[in-house]
């Protein structure tokens, strides 16, 4: 079994076929355990998720038979329902014959870390493209009404927005500007007031010859940041525009990692 998080809830059996329980009750159970998989959720937290406003008189009673519930729908679908356990104060799921999304991309991410440390920047930028390729829009997109869910969400944004400042400075370390200059604006238009990726996009277009281009991006998220939040561009980002204005040598392959902030290791 697959389960897939990092988008919309989604299930597949072993031969991938599309499994996903219809029921949102049941896919915010199965999500809930599957955030914390190796670990017990309690029984209060999942009726504080299943039941946010107003709890059933049988609580209890109605979170053993979503549990039930979630079994059978498992050992419908070929799964042993045993990989949801049962422990003294709650419940957790066994995911050690299953594959988890969040964990293969944690694990490939881990990987070109390590590849990055080894200096083999190459295997790192095919590890992380394959990390960010798992996600399919925005992560459990459609159980954010729960408090936990939605922050575990967050989290995995963060991680994921980690992995595209890495792989983006990796890609520049290696001189490959003019190819992700079109990643980058599209990274800058699904998060205008993201600096770093803006930092990235003004120096992958100065070293493309397009330097009153790389300006505008300076001067568009400068106006954004002012009218949308009453604050100026950060330091780092500051610099790089002064940089660009001068044609500075930091800007170069071998010294931009220093300027946006800190290098890919």
């Amino acid at each position: 079994m697959k389960i897939s998080l990092l988008g919309p809830v989604e299930v597949l059996d072993p031969d991938g076929s599309r499994i996903t329980p219809s029921s949102l009750r049941q896919r915010m159970l199965l999500a809930h355990l599957c955030v914390d998989a190796g670990r017990v959720v309690s029984a209060d937290q999942l009726l504080s998720a299943l039941w946010p406003s107003e709890r059933p008189r049988t609580s209890f009673t109605a979170l053993q038979v979503n549990i039930s519930r979630l079994r059978k729908y498992l050992a419908n679908a070929g799964v042993d329902p045993g990989t949801v356990v049962t422990a003294p104060d709650g419940y957790a799921i066994d995911l050690a014959c299953h594959q988890l999304d969040v964990h293969d991309f944690r694990d490939l991410v881990v990987q070109a870390r390590q590849s990055v440390r080894e200096r083999r920047l190459e295997a790192a930028t095919r590890q992380l493209r394959q990390a960010l390729s798992l996600w399919r829009g925005d992560p459990l997109r459609d159980l954010r009404d729960s408090v936990v869910l939605a922050c575990a969400a967050r989290a995995f944004e963060e991680e994921r927005n980690a992995a595209y400042e890495l792989l983006i400075q990796l890609e520049l370390d290696l001189g490959r500007h003019k190819y992700i200059i079109g990643e980058l604006y599209e990274l800058t238009s699904r998060f205008p007031t993201w600096e770093t990726v803006h930092a990235q996009l003004m120096i992958a277009l100065y070293r493309a010859g397009r330097t009153a281009e790389s300006l505008t991006v300076y001067e568009a998220i400068r106006r954004r940041l002012v009218a949308e939040l009453g604050i100026e561009p950060s330091g780092s980002l500051k610099r790089i525009q002064l940089a660009v204005l001068r044609r500075g040598d930091q800007l170069e392959v071998s010294a931009a990692a220093r300027v946006v902030g800190g290098g890919a290791g």
